[in-house]
């Protein structure tokens, strides 16, 4: 029996320069279906960081151009697979949240209509403001763009429009397919924290953007040592940073903090698997006080569950069905240092080991890529594996 023809339209880690959370979560799922379909692999080039980083008006004009040119690249490789006529029974596509990235959407899956007619279209949407209110002509290309998918997998039902017919979203088409991580960072026996903990050791492992909620931790941090608590915690921080201005102004405020007890860590982007896997064995508090409004279910926060550690995060998209509060860590209301040094406070009376423990049994659950391979097999229709041994399809 001839296996099916998967023809994904994605970034990829190595596309990037980096280790990125969509590219990880594209990679699982195009690991889940390799025994089940032929893979083939279009690369989608981005900019990663660089719109955020861009702050006068000609580094927006060549983000924007260079988005452009990424975008006609896509198209023309996208038609030259058209060309080779060969089937394709899923086209697998990331929509984006932006406004230049919804007209690469429509522009993309119009594109996929005339040259694969046939062919499921899978959307899988990991941005959390995907759903965010339009109008226009914005809203009329959501509209077009989500009419057209087969299958529309979404990370949780709390990031669905509370309007769907509005988006042009057909219900009966969506697949609740939660986030995973990929194998190597799920370690075969999870560390077992020292409880009470001192120091209390927290970890912000993220890209370093204001929104993200490191500036927030580092305040909190301050806060405490006001209170003459600094000695009793320890704060690590790893990720891409967006400028070498935002970094120094970071490392001098951290440094103002070690006069007061408090060991402030700073590094650089994590890119080695096994790093992630010895800093969260080595941490008892995962943080991510996060409002970013790309932010959906935090591909992060679940590296951290899985390793053990407990978490700290806002009340935010869907943080919650990771996090419960209490059992597995705590959750926040908003990026407020005051409410979260209070929490940081309480973790250190709390059995952080246990909440620890318990958010690992949780991320094995519903978390874990073994129960996430038979609803994405059952959101497509795919039974049985098929010739498990052939490699991947090449790149187009």
């Amino acid at each position: 029996m001839t296996r099916p023809t998967f023809l994904a339209l994605a970034a990829t880690n190595s596309a990037q320069g980096g280790v990125t959370g969509a590219a990880i979560g594209t990679e699982v799922v195009l690991d889940i279906l390799l025994p089940y379909c032929r893979i083939e692999l279009i690369e989608l080039k981005t900019n990663g960081l660089g719109n955020l980083a861009a702050v006068t008006p000609l580094e927006r004009l060549r983000s924007a151009v260079g988005a452009t040119i990424m975008s006609v690249d896509l198209l023309t490789r996208l038609a030259m697979r058209g060309l080779q006529r060969a089937k394709v029974d899923y086209v697998y596509f990331l929509p984006a949240a932006s406004k230049m990235g919804m007209m690469r959407n429509a522009v993309t899956v119009f594109v996929v209509r005339q040259l694969f007619r046939n062919a499921a279209l899978v959307f899988h949407i990991r941005n959390g403001n995907y759903f965010a209110s339009m109008t226009g002509l914005m809203a009329y290309l959501h509209r077009y763009v989500n009419k057209q998918a087969n299958n529309i997998l979404v990370l949780s039902p709390s990031l669905l429009p509370e309007d769907p017919a509005a988006c042009g979203f057909d219900l009966q088409k969506v697949c609740i397919l939660p986030n995973t991580i990929d194998a190597a960072l799920i370690p075969e026996q999870v560390p077992v924290k020292p409880s009470p903990p001192r120091p209390l050791k927290v970890l912000y492992l993220s890209n370093f953007i204001k929104e993200k909620g490191y500036l927030a931790l580092l305040e909190a941090g301050e806060i405490l040592c006001q209170r003459g608590m600094g000695d009793q915690f320890s704060f690590t921080f790893r990720g891409k940073w967006l400028s070498a201005e935002d970094r120094c102004a970071f490392e001098n405020r951290a440094a103002e903090l070690s006069v007061h007890g408090l060991n402030v860590d700073i590094g650089d982007t994590v890119v080695e698997r096994c790093e992630v896997q010895r800093l969260h064995s080595q941490h008892h508090i995962f943080c991510l006080p996060t409002c970013y409004a790309a932010e959906a279910q935090p591909r992060s926060i679940l590296e951290a569950m899985a390793n053990g550690c407990a978490i700290v995060a806002t009340r935010y998209r869907s943080i919650p069905d990771q996090v419960k509060s209490g059992e597995t860590g705590f959750l926040i209301d908003g990026q407020d240092p005051h409410r979260l040094a209070d929490t940081l406070q309480e973790c250190a009376r709390a059995d952080i080991a246990g909440m620890g423990q318990a958010g690992a049994e949780l991320f094995q659950q519903d978390f874990s890529p073994q129960s996430i391979k038979s609803q994405l097999l059952e959101a497509l229709s795919l039974q049985g594996p098929m010739d498990a041994d052939l490699p991947r399809g090449a790149d187009v």
